[in-house]
């Protein structure tokens, strides 16, 4: 499971975020967090989507 995190998320707040994680019980998750808001995605962000899946569905 790949979790997203924008740090400054204004719609959900990130000590919410972090409790949502944490409770998913998969042990390979991972939690990609960076700087932004809900509305703004990095741009290396589909490249880690893209490795995720490449380890998990190959």
């Amino acid at each position: 499971m790949l979790f997203q995190l924008p740090w400054d998320d204004e719609l959900f707040p990130r000590a919410g975020q972090l409790e949502l994680f944490d409770a998913f019980g998969s042990a390979t998750k991972e939690l990609h967090a960076f700087a932004g808001g809900h509305q703004e995605t990095p741009e290396h962000a589909p490249a880690a989507w893209l490795a995720f899946l490449g380890r998990h569905l190959a």
